[in-house]
């Protein structure tokens, strides 16, 4: 599942990915948004950025400068620059290719600090009206899933699946059924038993894959 098509990439300041799993992603897609500070190590690894977005609090002058004409600076504090990113993102496949419900991949958002990875993957949620969004790191990737999901995967991958205000749980081929419950850590450390897993609730809810 995670090898689809992907209209764009947004890469974060967070640790960036070292497996050719990832990098192999990175390089098939063509539209590639850094989040501000993302963009350092985005243009130190050799890649080339399409769009900066971001408060430009972490971005390097050096970068600032040479990047001045693909650098979108957006100063307010109500968003974080992940958010930021999403949303100028979809603009831009919207106006330049009519993609309107674009499948988008996001790596660099997790590791350093755990008060912005936790940030991070909380949003999810808040993308899936308007995006198909995954996160990725050289661990696993997670997603937003609204009513129902459905993965096929080899035997034995460790899952894990977060309740945002989702009701109503019944799950296929995991080893630990599915129930209601609403703390954080009631659905994790599962293991799908068969190679097609599938999840059905009423509501919102992420579900996490390790590799």
């Amino acid at each position: 599942m995670i090898e689809k098509h992907f209209d764009a990439v947004i890469i974060g300041n967070g640790s960036f990915p070292g497996s050719k799993r990832v990098r192999n992603l990175i390089n098939k897609i063509k539209i590639r948004v850094c989040c501000d500070g993302g963009a350092n190590t985005f243009i130190a690894e050799g890649y080339e950025p399409n769009l900066i977005v971001g408060d430009g609090d972490s971005l390097t002058p050096e970068n600032k400068e040479k990047y001045s004409s693909i650098f979108i600076r957006i100063p307010e504090q109500e968003t974080n620059d992940q958010t930021k990113a999403v949303k100028q993102t979809i603009s831009f496949l919207k106006q330049k290719y009519n993609i309107t419900h674009p499948r988008i991949l996001i790596v660099g958002a997790t590791g350093k600090r755990e008060d912005h990875t936790i940030g991070n993957i909380s949003l999810l949620a808040t993308y899936k009206r308007l995006a198909d969004i995954i996160m990725i790191s050289d661990y696993g990737y997670i997603e937003a899933v609204d009513s129902r999901g459905q993965w096929t995967l080899p035997l034995g991958h460790e899952i894990s699946i977060f309740n945002i205000n989702a009701t109503d749980f019944k799950s296929q081929g995991l080893q630990y059924p599915l129930y209601d419950f609403d703390q954080l850590w009631q659905g994790t450390l599962n293991k799908n038993i068969s190679e097609t897993v599938s999840i059905t609730a009423k509501g919102l809810f992420l579900v996490y894959i390790s590799f």
